[in-house]
């Protein structure tokens, strides 16, 4: 299937009944109200001439289910730098879209965003875009985030009236970032304080529902590795994340954090040798972390996996299932349930070969170990 996706790129764009418009070298902004892109519709294609060109906005585009606007590399590397801008590629306003850099039967990431000099993310997508899928793009030597996902509450869009559907995140290489390899969903899941018409009020930031980040390469970041918060229906798994947390930055060094008012399924990832503490929870609902594997250095004095329910309510329960950790540290399992919420259940997991059941500490109620 994922192959599939692969070859599916390098379809759309010789693609007959579709439309193909070239993205110049030249261009640092491409729009759907220009003149030049006004028919631009789903099924078409936005395909970046060959070379190395600097960064480039992407707005307003709207393609339409099962019919996405596809923005691909044509059969050569496109190579993104960026000295002046606080991005390498940005979306925005942007609705059924997918960057693939999977046009090049060369590279495997045919889309390179090499550097982003001033402070800023390495890929943006933000303001209400959503149904958005990014694929086999590398991504380095970001001063901030090499992915950052979300749309910030204003005093017009927040999650009364808007909910980011449908984002899909795999098959991409993310290394030598300056902050997280990725940051999708919002931080200020408990709401942030805004003016309005003078008036100081709270506002919630946008829901993003429907996240997969699957087969991702994540690795030497300043940050967390991966950052997901205010999401649901979350899938993520298939991702290796490796010497993350170069930093060492307090609150800011987890391999992969499960964010404030995150919900889903978290498995089969791999996250080894870095510097944070390997996973961390503050998720809330059913939520699943299950068939990891942790490897972590013999010096380290982070516990592997840590729990804290200070932003769940009392419907949460968290499962953690065959999960194997490679750990000097004790316990390696840290479980925080003082709300008086369901009861969590560990099942089947490993630590350095044997039951985990001795390597578990918890505060409030007991969970249920097997």
């Amino acid at each position: 299937m994922k192959k599939g996706l692969f070859f599916a790129c390098i379809f759309w764009v010789n693609t007959a009944q579709a439309k193909t418009f070239v993205i110049d070298i030249s261009a640092n902004h491409a729009s759907a109200k220009e003149k030049k892109f006004a028919g631009v519709t789903g099924g078409d294609t936005l395909l970046f001439a060959a070379g190395e060109r600097g960064a480039i906005q992407f707005a307003d585009f709207v393609g339409s289910p099962g019919h996405y606007i596809t923005i691909i590399n044509a059969d050569s590397l496109c190579e993104i730098k960026s000295l002046l801008l606080p991005y390498g590629i940005s979306m925005r306003n942007c609705h059924y879209v997918r960057l693939c850099g999977g046009g090049s039967k060369k590279q495997k990431y045919g889309i390179k965003i090499a550097e982003v000099s001033n402070e800023g993310a390495g890929l943006g997508i933000s303001d209400k875009s959503d149904n958005i899928e990014i694929c086999f793009i590398e991504i380095s030597n970001t001063k901030g985030p090499g992915i950052l996902c979300k749309t910030n509450p204003d005093c017009f869009t927040s999650s009364d009236n808007f909910t980011m559907l449908n984002t899909s995140i795999h098959n991409n290489y993310i290394h030598h970032t300056g902050t997280e390899g990725m940051y999708i969903g919002s931080t200020a899941y408990e709401g942030a304080k805004i003016k309005c018409d003078s008036v100081i009020v709270t506002k919630f930031p946008p829901v993003l529902d429907g996240v997969e980040v699957y087969d991702n390469e994540v690795s030497y970041t300043g940050w967390d590795g991966i950052q997901i918060s205010d999401a649901i229906h979350v899938k993520c798994y298939h991702n290796h994340i490796t010497f993350d947390s170069q930093k060492d930055e307090p609150w800011q060094n987890c391999g992969l954090i499960i964010g404030g008012g995150a919900s889903g399924a978290f498995y089969e990832n791999t996250i080894e040798q870095g510097k944070g503490f390997p996973i961390n929870c503050f998720g809330k609902s059913d939520l699943k972390i299950t068939s990891n594997k942790i490897i972590m250095d013999s010096s380290s004095t982070k516990t592997a996996i840590y729990i804290n329910d200070k932003m769940a309510d009392k419907k949460t329960s968290y499962l953690l299932k065959n999960n194997t950790i490679q750990t000097q540290h004790q316990p390696a399992i840290v479980i925080i349930n003082k709300i008086n919420r369901k009861q969590d259940v560990i099942k089947g997991n490993l630590v350095n070969g044997k039951n985990v059941s001795e390597n578990v500490s918890y505060q409030g109620v007991k969970p249920a170990i097997k």
